[in-house]
C-alpha cells in the first residue's frame, strides 16, 4: 500500500514531528511505501521514519527542491507544477492520506483524497485548521453530503499506529 504522510513543512512542533517518523517507520516496516510532498516539516520527518528501516519514501516535490539532493527519499519526483499540481500527483498516487498538522496545503490534500476516494486519517488537535476542519465537516465525518470518504480522527499517533498493525487497516 502507499500511504501519504501530509502536514506543513515548516513544522518544528517535536511531538507532531515524531508522531510522523514513528507511523511512517511502522509503515514501511509493514512494507507499505510512504509517499510525502517532500522538502522539511513533516514530509521530512516521515521519510527519515521510513529510511530508518529501509522503507521506500517517495517525495513528490515542488521544482527545485529535489536538486542538489537535498531531499532524502528513495525517490525524487521533481514535477514542475507548483505546489498545487504536486499535490495532486502525490494524493493520487496513494491509497491512503494520514494528516499530521498542516495548513492551506493540507487542506487541499484532504480535499483531493475525499474527491478521489482515498480513505483520510487525521491526527486530532494537531494544527488550527485540523481542529476547525472537525468542525466543518458534515455529520462530523464528510466534507460534504455525498459522503465519498470518512474522515477518520485518531486522538494520537499510537492510536493510528495501532490500526497499521491491524489486518483491516483501512475498515473503519
Amino acid at each position: 500500500m502507499k500511504i501519504m504522510i501530509a502536514g506543513a513543512w515548516d513544522e518544528t512542533n517535536e511531538n507532531l514531528l515524531s508522531s510522523a517518523f514513528q507511523i511512517a517507520k511502522v509503515a514501511a516496516e509493514k512494507k507499505h511505501i510512504i509517499i510525502t510532498g517532500g522538502g522539511t516539516g513533516i514530509p521530512n520527518s516521515a521519510t527519515h521514519g521510513a529510511l530508518a528501516v529501509n522503507g521506500i519514501s517517495i517525495a513528490y516535490s515542488n521544482e527545485g527542491h529535489c536538486e542538489g539532493g537535498h531531499e532524502p527519499a528513495t525517490f525524487r519526483v521533481a514535477t514542475e507544477m507548483g505546489w498545487d499540481g504536486r499535490s495532486v500527483l502525490a494524493v493520487k498516487s496513494s491509497d491512503l492520506l494520514i494528516v499530521i498538522g498542516g495548513c492551506n496545503g493540507t487542506l487541499n490534500e484532504i480535499t483531493l483524497a475525499y474527491l478521489n476516494n482515498i480513505p483520510i486519517w487525521v491526527l486530532e488537535d494537531s494544527s488550527e485548521m485540523i481542529c476547525r476542519l472537525k468542525n466543518f465537516l458534515y455529520e462530523g465525518k464528510y466534507i460534504d453530503k455525498r459522503k465519498n470518504v470518512e474522515i477518520e480522527f485518531f486522538n494520537s499517533a499510537q492510536s493510528m499506529i495501532e490500526k497499521l498493525n491491524s489486518k483491516n487497516i483501512l475498515q473503519n
